[in-house]
């Protein structure tokens, strides 16, 4: 028997104006302490402070506490910021590394956790999912493609071992999401870009999931087709807020199986590669998809034909296509542009090993000599099926 699960999330917001949209939503929802948190990037941004100003007496608080990679230390205080106010909505602006903190601070109030330690013993290996109610939702107003508005999964980092743990609830995605497309604009280009090719990871490997079925495979392969047409757009025009819709578009059906099929290498080595690197999880994307694609040629290479299709690449060998797509938005195509220093490699491929990620890649990585087989396809950009 399969199955493939829905999430909690009743409501998509897009082409709106992100303030109008969030008072629609807090009133729909009889919210009365409403608290907000956002990067700091965009803290002082007319549209953030437009939000706060517009929520007046209902908003009792705002944060910016937030860091890439989810250092654990700083969602445990984010947590005690947020749990004092006792707010019963939060509305959270910003990208992959915002969304995953307000997930994992809303585990951490549901379970009474107020340490680091505390969390490290609420995993997602550890306890698998959080089922207990939690104190409040979340609406999400991103400003990236990582789709992390949709994962029922979180990530946080232990900066004492380096190691990125995955934490997991259904209360973790987005109650309501809002696409704000002229918001989006302000998200820099090498940001919006990558974390695009993000949302091609999502897709991509969604699609060649073990636990790929025809919904997930039909919303990965359009939001490709989005994205193919979004991307270059933005690439084109940054401040056109059509090709952010059409990005915002296509990471919303990219990222349908977040959490709900399993994911690849080119996720499980990234997020080591984002831990131990300091590498942003956007480019991760960019070095490490081509060359998994090249790994698992053996294994998923008779499903490669429909995802050059899909990125309008008809004919070419999928491996190629995406490491052209990369090329074409000017992105990192290698480890050593990203000046990853080559002696961190074994360490990274031998911390991936227990990713679930990477566990679930669909031609087995059991050895750390297999994931370096990857790392070093993504060193240089050159490719081996």
């Amino acid at each position: 028997m399969r199955f493939f699960d829905y999430i909690d999330q009743d409501r998509i917001v897009f082409e709106a104006a992100a303030a109008e949209a969030v008072i629609a939503e807090v009133e729909r929802r009889r919210a009365t302490r409403v608290f907000v948190v956002s990067t700091r990037s965009l803290t002082k941004s007319a549209q953030v402070q437009d939000i706060i100003s517009m929520l007046g007496a209902v908003c009792v608080g705002h944060s910016d506490l937030i860091e890439a990679h989810v250092p654990l230390p700083l969602v445990a205080k984010l947590a005690q910021i947020i749990g004092s106010a006792r707010p019963d909505l939060v509305v959270v602006i910003g990208g992959g590394s915002a969304i995953d903190s307000v997930k994992i601070a809303t585990l951490a109030l549901t379970h009474g956790l107020s340490s680091e330690g505390e969390l490290l013993r609420h995993t997602a290996a550890q306890i698998g999912s959080s089922d207990k109610l939690p104190p409040y939702r979340t609406i999400a107003i991103p400003t990236t493609l990582s789709g992390a508005e949709f994962g029922v999964i979180g990530g946080g980092v232990d900066p004492e071992s380096g190691i990125k743990h995955m934490f997991r609830a259904p209360y973790f995605c987005a109650a309501t999401v809002i696409y704000d497309p002229h918001l989006a604009t302000l998200t820099p280009p090498w940001l919006w870009l990558s974390t695009g090719m993000r949302a091609v990871d999502h897709a991509v490997e969604g699609f060649l999931s073990p636990d790929a079925n025809p919904f997930s495979d039909g919303t990965a392969l359009h939001g490709l087709r989005q994205l193919a047409l979004g991307l270059p757009n933005s690439k084109l025009n940054p401040e056109d807020w059509r090709a952010r819709s059409e990005g915002q578009m296509g990471v919303w059906l990219a990222a349908a199986g977040l959490g709900r099929v399993r994911y690849g290498a080119s996720h499980g080595i990234g997020h080591q590669l984002g831990a131990l690197a300091g590498v942003p999880h956007g480019y991760t994307s960019c070095v490490l998809l081509p060359a998994v694609l090249a790994y698992n040629f053996a294994v998923v290479g008779n499903r490669y034909t429909e995802i050059s299709s899909a990125l309008g690449g008809a004919g070419e060998s999928a491996v190629a296509v995406v490491a052209e797509f990369v090329a074409r938005l000017d992105l990192p195509r290698n480890l050593h542009d990203l000046k990853v220093e080559r002696s961190l490699l074994p360490k990274i491929a031998q911390s991936s090993l227990a990713n679930p990620f990477v566990q679930a890649n669909p031609r087995t990585i059991a050895t750390a000599e297999e994931a370096m087989q990857i790392l070093e396809m993504a060193w240089d950009g050159k490719y081996e099926a």
